[in-house]
């Protein structure tokens, strides 16, 4: 999610991770879609708040998902 709310492009995480671009394709759309965010700049306003807020956004996350 840090790559993703970060704005990095699905090429760059793809590389880092090892992983194929369809793989991060698929892995945002379904992030966005449980969090009910639109785009990388949605997620990164979301996260900003929960942290103003005194909240941990990994904590809310399921173990292994953070």
């Amino acid at each position: 999610m840090p790559m993703v709310s970060a704005g990095m492009l699905n090429k760059v995480i793809a590389d880092r991770l090892n992983l194929s671009v369809r793989a991060i394709e698929e892995h945002r759309a379904k992030l966005f879609d449980k969090l009910d965010v639109g785009s990388a700049a949605q997620l990164a306003t979301m996260l900003a708040e929960m942290r103003v807020c005194g909240l941990d956004p990994s904590a809310a996350l399921p173990p292994g998902k953070g």
